[in-house]
């Protein structure tokens, strides 16, 4: 999140927020300084004008504001819905097996377009490091999907972890089954009485 305060301000006045209020949010995102210490130097002070301020109990409901317009933005395409939880974002769409490949691409491509101008007319950027493509169904053949986003090709994940639920290509949860023992069995060892789990698949 960029220099971002007179589009937060503009998105807080078109959702009513006004008066008092408005002001002190405004004073809040914007009347901020810092100062580095770096050993026993000091630096001058500088003024803040990117992001929001970490820790900030209402950083998350101003931030959650500033992106909600993202998720109407990207419904505008036919067939395609979205998912947005504070900064995870999932795209989704659905097609019939015959030409499936291609419906999907030609949906998808239409909203990570919408993604790409919206960041841009927003100063926010999308990490592509931990974005990825995952087709679930249940054919014998994996659809792989040649999606880019601004011209950089998206991996294509078979297996794909979001807000700490493990997804497959086939909609198995032995994977995610698998995530939650492994992360209990690490755990166990804060146990004083011995401790056994029974998983049945």
């Amino acid at each position: 999140m960029t220099r971002c305060g007179e589009k937060l301000h503009q998105k807080l006045l078109n959702a009513g927020v006004c008066g008092n209020m408005f002001k002190w949010i405004r004073s809040f995102t914007d009347q901020r300084i810092c100062k580095i210490k770096f050993g026993n130097s000091l630096s001058k002070c500088y003024n803040l004008q990117t992001g929001l301020p970490q820790g900030a109990v209402g950083s998350c409901s101003f931030f959650n504001l500033y992106i909600n317009d993202l998720v109407s933005a990207l419904k505008t395409v036919k067939d395609v819905d979205c998912l947005l939880f504070a900064d995870d974002l999932v795209i989704w769409t659905q097609a019939p097996k015959r030409n499936a490949k291609s419906l999907i691409e030609n949906k998808i491509i239409k909203a990570l377009d919408i993604l790409s101008d919206w960041c841009i007319k927003n100063n926010m950027t999308v990490n592509l490091e931990k974005t990825a493509t995952q087709t679930f169904s249940l054919a014998h053949q994996t659809l792989l999907s040649d999606l880019k986003y601004r011209d950089v090709a998206l991996i294509h994940s078979n297996k794909f972890n979001y807000l700490e639920v493990t997804f497959d290509n086939k909609l198995n949860w032995k994977s995610h089954i698998e995530s939650i023992s492994n992360r209990l069995l690490k755990k166990s060892v804060y146990f004083k009485a011995p401790c056994w789990i029974s998983l049945w698949m």
